[in-house]
């Protein structure tokens, strides 16, 4: 068989002209994101989707603030969590409040009249019948006023 030295030559020059612009590519993609870091995520899904990762920080806070036993209700506050039905953040919440005692509530009124804890996530709220127990930065946890 014949050689090309020719042809090799441009193949070659290829082969280091795609390696460099993949080089440039991956530069580009780390400038955009910011340091390529080598850590563990917090959870699960810190990397994918980061508002679930807040929902979960959120539901760590009301874990921790509300005590063992207690019946809580989630719900969303001022900002909307499209990416999230109240059955999804029901089961979020089952998932992450082991401890407490998890009802269903898909508005605040119907959290309001049935549990004596209610993690609004997204927000504050005024609400006669609640007490503001704890304000973070996802949310704020109340409890029902006797």
């Amino acid at each position: 068989m014949r050689r090309f030295p020719a042809r090799e030559g441009w193949a070659r020059l290829f082969c280091w002209l795609s390696a460099a612009g993949l080089v440039g590519l991956l530069a580009r993609e780390i400038r955009l994101r910011g340091p390529f870091v080598l850590s563990a995520p917090a959870s699960p899904v810190a990397r994918t989707q980061p508002a679930m990762e807040e929902m979960l920080r959120f539901l760590r806070q009301v874990s921790i603030r509300a005590p063992r036993g207690a019946s809580v209700a989630i719900v969303e506050g001022e900002q909307d969590v499209a990416f999230l039905s109240p059955v999804m953040i029901y089961f979020l919440a089952l998932g992450q409040l082991p401890e407490q005692r998890v009802l269903y509530a898909d508005s605040l009124p119907a959290a309001a009249s049935r549990a004596e804890y209610v993690g609004v996530y997204g927000g504050g709220l005024s609400d006669s019948r609640l007490r503001l127990v704890a304000r973070v930065p996802e949310g704020a946890l109340y409890r029902k006023v006797r």
